[in-house]
Protein backbone atom coordinates (compact mmCIF):
# COMPACT_ATOMS: atom_id res chain seq x y z
CA UNK A 1 0.00 0.00 0.00
CA UNK A 2 2.86 2.70 0.88
CA UNK A 3 4.55 1.57 -2.63
CA UNK A 4 1.47 2.38 -4.07
CA UNK A 5 0.85 5.31 -2.76
CA UNK A 6 4.72 6.69 -3.00
CA UNK A 7 3.94 5.39 -7.05
CA UNK A 8 1.24 7.69 -6.72
CA UNK A 9 3.00 10.60 -5.47
CA UNK A 10 5.54 10.32 -7.62
CA UNK A 11 3.02 10.40 -10.77
CA UNK A 12 1.41 13.53 -9.31
CA UNK A 13 4.84 15.54 -9.22
CA UNK A 14 5.77 14.16 -13.01
CA UNK A 15 2.45 15.58 -14.03
CA UNK A 16 2.39 18.76 -11.82
CA UNK A 17 5.90 18.96 -13.58
CA UNK A 18 5.13 18.31 -16.86
CA UNK A 19 2.17 21.12 -16.34
CA UNK A 20 3.99 23.19 -14.99
CA UNK A 21 6.75 22.98 -17.93
CA UNK A 22 4.00 23.30 -20.12
CA UNK A 23 2.46 26.34 -18.87
CA UNK A 24 5.94 28.21 -18.39
CA UNK A 25 6.18 27.21 -21.83
CA UNK A 26 2.62 28.95 -22.77
CA UNK A 27 3.49 32.01 -20.58
CA UNK A 28 7.19 32.38 -22.24
CA UNK A 29 5.27 32.05 -26.06
CA UNK A 30 2.45 34.52 -24.66
CA UNK A 31 5.18 37.11 -23.61
CA UNK A 32 6.74 36.86 -26.78
CA UNK A 33 3.48 37.14 -28.70
CA UNK A 34 2.68 40.41 -26.65
CA UNK A 35 5.92 41.68 -27.34
CA UNK A 36 5.33 41.39 -30.78
CA UNK A 37 1.78 42.87 -30.12
CA UNK A 38 3.19 46.05 -28.80
CA UNK A 39 5.79 46.31 -31.21
CA UNK A 40 3.02 46.29 -34.13
CA UNK A 41 0.82 48.51 -32.57
CA UNK A 42 3.58 51.11 -31.87
CA UNK A 43 4.47 50.73 -35.96
CA UNK A 44 1.16 51.46 -36.52
CA UNK A 45 1.04 54.29 -33.82
CA UNK A 46 4.04 55.68 -35.74
CA UNK A 47 2.49 54.99 -39.13
CA UNK A 48 -1.08 56.78 -37.90
CA UNK A 49 1.47 59.84 -36.13
CA UNK A 50 3.05 59.84 -40.00
CA UNK A 51 -0.49 59.98 -41.86
CA UNK A 52 -1.18 62.37 -39.46
CA UNK A 53 0.98 65.13 -40.20
CA UNK A 54 1.45 64.35 -43.28
CA UNK A 55 -2.55 65.04 -43.81
CA UNK A 56 -1.95 68.54 -41.21
CA UNK A 57 0.90 69.47 -44.32
CA UNK A 58 -1.16 68.82 -47.56
CA UNK A 59 -4.18 70.75 -45.82
CA UNK A 60 -1.99 73.49 -44.97
CA UNK A 61 -0.83 73.48 -48.52
CA UNK A 62 -4.63 73.55 -49.85
CA UNK A 63 -5.67 76.37 -47.46
CA UNK A 64 -2.76 78.65 -48.84
CA UNK A 65 -3.33 77.70 -52.08
CA UNK A 66 -7.05 78.52 -51.19
CA UNK A 67 -6.03 81.35 -49.49
CA UNK A 68 -3.97 82.68 -52.91
CA UNK A 69 -6.79 82.42 -55.55
CA UNK A 70 -9.30 84.18 -53.41
CA UNK A 71 -6.90 87.22 -52.93
CA UNK A 72 -6.26 86.94 -56.60
CA UNK A 73 -10.26 86.41 -57.44
CA UNK A 74 -10.62 89.95 -55.04
CA UNK A 75 -7.74 92.12 -56.94
CA UNK A 76 -8.89 90.95 -59.99
CA UNK A 77 -12.17 92.37 -59.05
CA UNK A 78 -10.78 95.95 -57.64
CA UNK A 79 -9.26 95.97 -61.00
CA UNK A 80 -12.99 95.61 -62.20
CA UNK A 81 -14.06 98.42 -60.42
CA UNK A 82 -11.46 100.72 -61.08
CA UNK A 83 -12.03 100.10 -64.88
CA UNK A 84 -15.81 101.01 -64.51
CA UNK A 85 -14.41 104.73 -63.17
CA UNK A 86 -13.05 105.26 -66.99
CA UNK A 87 -16.03 104.37 -69.61
CA UNK A 88 -13.22 103.87 -72.32
CA UNK A 89 -10.98 101.85 -70.85
CA UNK A 90 -13.16 99.58 -69.22
CA UNK A 91 -14.77 99.06 -72.51
CA UNK A 92 -11.60 97.59 -73.74
CA UNK A 93 -10.53 95.78 -70.93
CA UNK A 94 -13.96 94.49 -69.68
CA UNK A 95 -14.17 91.48 -72.48
CA UNK A 96 -10.58 90.53 -71.78
CA UNK A 97 -10.84 90.92 -67.79
CA UNK A 98 -14.24 88.87 -67.94
CA UNK A 99 -12.51 86.04 -69.69
CA UNK A 100 -10.09 86.29 -67.06
CA UNK A 101 -12.33 86.36 -63.94
CA UNK A 102 -14.25 83.39 -65.48
CA UNK A 103 -11.03 81.48 -65.89
CA UNK A 104 -9.69 81.96 -62.54
CA UNK A 105 -13.18 81.04 -61.18
CA UNK A 106 -13.01 78.13 -62.57
CA UNK A 107 -9.62 77.13 -62.65
CA UNK A 108 -10.39 77.61 -58.88
CA UNK A 109 -13.61 75.10 -58.45
CA UNK A 110 -11.01 72.60 -60.30
CA UNK A 111 -8.63 73.16 -57.79
CA UNK A 112 -10.93 73.31 -55.04
CA UNK A 113 -12.42 69.51 -56.06
CA UNK A 114 -9.26 68.62 -56.47
CA UNK A 115 -7.55 69.66 -53.36
CA UNK A 116 -11.22 68.24 -51.52
CA UNK A 117 -10.53 64.73 -53.27
CA UNK A 118 -7.17 65.01 -51.85
CA UNK A 119 -8.35 66.04 -48.54
CA UNK A 120 -10.92 63.34 -48.58
CA UNK A 121 -8.48 60.57 -49.32
CA UNK A 122 -6.06 61.47 -46.85
CA UNK A 123 -8.41 61.99 -44.01
CA UNK A 124 -9.97 58.25 -44.93
CA UNK A 125 -6.34 56.68 -44.56
CA UNK A 126 -6.02 58.34 -41.27
CA UNK A 127 -9.59 56.80 -40.03
CA UNK A 128 -8.25 53.84 -42.04
CA UNK A 129 -5.30 53.48 -39.77
CA UNK A 130 -7.03 54.57 -36.71
CA UNK A 131 -9.32 51.72 -37.32
CA UNK A 132 -6.03 49.00 -37.44
CA UNK A 133 -5.25 50.61 -34.48
CA UNK A 134 -8.34 49.74 -32.40
CA UNK A 135 -8.57 46.32 -33.88
CA UNK A 136 -5.52 45.65 -33.18
CA UNK A 137 -5.46 47.11 -29.46
CA UNK A 138 -9.13 45.12 -29.33
CA UNK A 139 -7.61 42.11 -30.48
CA UNK A 140 -4.31 42.43 -28.14
CA UNK A 141 -6.96 42.90 -25.47
CA UNK A 142 -8.89 39.64 -26.33
CA UNK A 143 -5.95 37.68 -26.79
CA UNK A 144 -4.71 38.73 -23.34
CA UNK A 145 -7.88 38.32 -21.01
CA UNK A 146 -8.31 34.67 -23.06
CA UNK A 147 -4.64 34.28 -21.45
CA UNK A 148 -4.92 35.51 -18.41
CA UNK A 149 -8.15 33.07 -17.72
CA UNK A 150 -6.39 30.18 -19.65
CA UNK A 151 -3.71 30.53 -16.61
CA UNK A 152 -6.09 31.26 -14.52
CA UNK A 153 -7.96 27.81 -15.32
CA UNK A 154 -4.36 25.79 -15.45
CA UNK A 155 -3.56 26.92 -11.81
CA UNK A 156 -6.82 26.29 -10.61
CA UNK A 157 -6.74 22.89 -12.14
CA UNK A 158 -3.51 21.94 -10.20
CA UNK A 159 -3.47 19.85 -7.54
Amino acid sequence: LLVEYKKLVLKQMHDSRNTFQVLQDQEDHSEEALEEARDQLSELQNKHARLEEEYRREKDGIEAALAERAREQRDIENELEALRMDPAELERRRCGQQKRLIELRGKLELDTEEQEAELRVAQEEVLGALGQIADYKEFVGQRLAELKEHMNQRHADMP
